[in-house]
């Protein structure tokens, strides 16, 4: 009874402590990144990056060097896939673009980009402008243009506005 009460602990405790190398594996990966071994980084931490044991820092440290590595071996769609994972870390993250090379840069500025454009899109108001109702008692036939020529000077008007999407008449359901 004793061995198998001891074997669980042992596992408890392999488990707990399933991501201890990542300061050693972190350390490894910068200095082969220093060193231009790109292809070792990709390796090392390919094999780590989805580890759920990683705190948040190591898991953004992580993704970063991925990123970096990515982008000097000119793998920039993969480069473009961990920078982007960087970002649903922590989004607050910044890059420091006076240290990085060029090409690092260029993926950071090309993904934060379409950040910012997502975030302004989701900001967006949507406004619908329908057709105007006739009511007029006299005249009636001499308004009726205005019923679409107001909304149509409503609609070429507000195109123009940031900040408000305008939806057309006939993706609404009334």
């Amino acid at each position: 009874r004793m061995p198998w009460i001891a074997g669980m602990i042992i596992v408890a405790l392999a488990a707990a402590s399933a991501w201890s190398g990542t300061p050693e594996t972190l350390s490894q990966a910068r200095d082969d990144y220093n060193h231009g071994r790109f292809a070792e980084v990709i390796d090392l931490l390919t094999k780590v990056a989805d580890d759920s044991a990683m705190s948040k820092d190591e898991a953004r440290e992580t993704y970063l060097l991925l990123a970096k590595a990515s982008a000097g071996k000119s793998f920039n769609e993969q480069a473009t896939v961990y920078m982007r994972k960087v970002l649903e870390i922590d989004p607050g993250f910044r890059l420091n673009t006076k240290v990085e090379p060029p090409q690092v840069q260029r993926i950071w500025f090309a993904v934060d980009s379409l950040r910012a454009e997502d975030d302004a899109a989701s900001k967006m108001q949507t406004l619908a402008i329908l057709y105007f109702e006739n009511n007029s008692v006299a005249d009636r036939e001499a308004m009726d243009g205005l019923s679409k020529g107001l909304a149509a000077m409503l609609i070429t008007d507000l195109s123009g506005a940031s900040g408000i999407r305008i939806v057309e008449r006939e993706r609404i359901q009334y």
